[in-house]
C-alpha cells in the first residue's frame, strides 16, 4: 500500500471513528496516527486549487476534527476515480501500488459532501525528527526507523450532492 492510499484509509478511520464514538480529537497527536511516515499532516482550504494560495484550515488532523464536529458531518470513507485513458484496464490496474488512479476520503454530512485529497511531498530537512549525523552513519537501520521525511497536504474539494 502507497502513502496516499495508506493516508486516506487510516484518515477515514480516524474520521469514522470519531464521528461514530465521539473521542478525545488529540489522540490523534500531530498526524502520527494518520500518517506514521510523515513529520506533518496540514490541512489547506478548498480554495487553494483554483488559486494556487495556500490557506492553511488546520494545522493536524485533531483540529480539523474539531471543526468537522461544527459541521454536522455523518460519516467517511475511502474513494478512488479513475485516472482516465489508463494503457492497462481498470481491474489490472488496481493490482498496482498505486490503483490506476487519486484516492480521496468522502465526509459526508448534512447538504455537503467533502473529498479529501492528500499530496504527499518530500521534505526531509524540513523533518524536525530526522536522525543526528552519528545516527544516521553509524546505525543506518535504526535511523530509517526514526525518520519521518514527509509532508502530507490534505485538500478538501467541497460537493454539494
Amino acid at each position: 500500500m502507497n502513502g496516499s492510499i495508506h493516508t486516506c484509509v487510516m484518515l477515514a478511520k480516524a474520521v469514522r471513528g470519531f464521528l461514530r464514538g465521539g473521542g478525545d480529537p488529540d489522540l490523534l497527536g500531530a498526524g502520527a496516527a494518520v500518517a506514521s511516515y510523515a513529520h506533518s499532516v496540514v490541512f489547506n482550504d478548498c480554495q487553494a486549487i483554483r488559486t494556487l494560495s495556500h490557506e492553511l484550515v488546520a494545522d493536524g488532523p485533531a483540529a480539523r476534527l474539531r471543526h468537522l464536529q461544527a459541521t454536522n458531518a455523518r460519516d467517511a470513507w475511502v474513494v478512488h476515480a479513475s485516472s482516465g485513458s489508463l494503457p492497462v484496464r481498470a481491474h489490472v490496474a488496481a493490482a498496482f501500488a498505486n490503483g490506476g488512479g487519486p484516492w480521496g476520503v468522502r465526509v459526508q454530512g448534512d447538504g455537503f459532501a467533502d473529498v479529501w485529497i492528500p499530496r504527499l511531498r518530500y521534505a526531509e530537512t524540513q523533518d524536525p525528527y530526522r536522525p543526528s549525523w552519528w545516527l544516521r552513519t553509524f546505525l543506518p537501520a535504526r535511523a530509517a526507523r526514526a525518520s519521518r521525511p514527509w509532508q502530507v497536504t490534505v485538500t478538501p474539494a467541497r460537493r454539494h450532492p
